[in-house]
């Protein structure tokens, strides 16, 4: 597997009376070979943790801005079907919270991508998703009320993402009937093998 590239954002997406619809990782699995998209957001990360998958795993974002359109677009296109679910044929009025201190540059390539993922009206706001949610209907009320999805972007916190995903180890093995500490066994073990094989080797 290779994972180059690999460094999640956080995308959530919350309807405008603030429950949350979604939060997904900025992550595409793509076949290594073919180069055919196999998964996106936490599953692309999930089959990341499978040795036996010939996959590169990518996130299109860097510290919360575009690195590479077209898969940002895909990836966007994938996270407005599942945010709007029953509304597929409508294309929605986006509110997106990005991080403080995008330049127009940046603000211009993130308003290119959702309107070519299928968004209908954007709405671009450095304010956070609760605050923009808390602010919006009265600073806002004629514009607010157009919004379908509200969708806010995280800067990459690895750490806290590897704990996450250590998080769902522990618990696939505890539905497995292996321990933490067996857990630690096996990873020490993992650390001894050589590194130097060619793959299927």
């Amino acid at each position: 597997m290779d994972s180059t590239g690999y460094e999640p954002a956080d995308i959530l997406a919350y309807r405008p009376q603030g429950t949350l619809a979604l939060k997904e990782k900025s992550l595409i699995a793509y076949d290594a070979e073919s180069k055919e998209i196999l998964a996106f957001g936490k599953e692309a990360g999930r089959l990341s943790q499978d040795p036996f998958k010939n996959l590169t795993v990518r996130s299109p974002l860097r510290q919360g801005k575009i690195a590479d359109y077209d898969a940002a677009v895909k990836l966007f296109a994938w996270l407005l079907r599942k945010a709007v679910k029953k509304r597929l044929f409508v294309r929605p009025f986006v509110a997106l919270c990005l991080p403080q201190g995008m330049s127009m540059v940046e603000r211009k390539a993130w308003e290119d991508v959702l309107y070519q993922a299928g968004t209908g009206g954007l709405l671009w706001t450095e304010l956070s998703a609760e605050e923009f949610i808390r602010q919006g209907p009265e600073k806002l009320s004629a514009l607010y009320k157009k919004v379908s999805v509200i969708i806010a972007v995280t800067k990459e916190e690895p750490e806290s993402y590897l704990r996450e995903q250590l998080a769902e180890i522990l618990d696939d093995a505890a539905r497995a009937g292996v321990g933490a500490e067996r857990v630690a066994e096996l990873l020490e073990e993992e650390k001894r093998k050589p590194r130097n094989r060619e793959d299927g080797a």
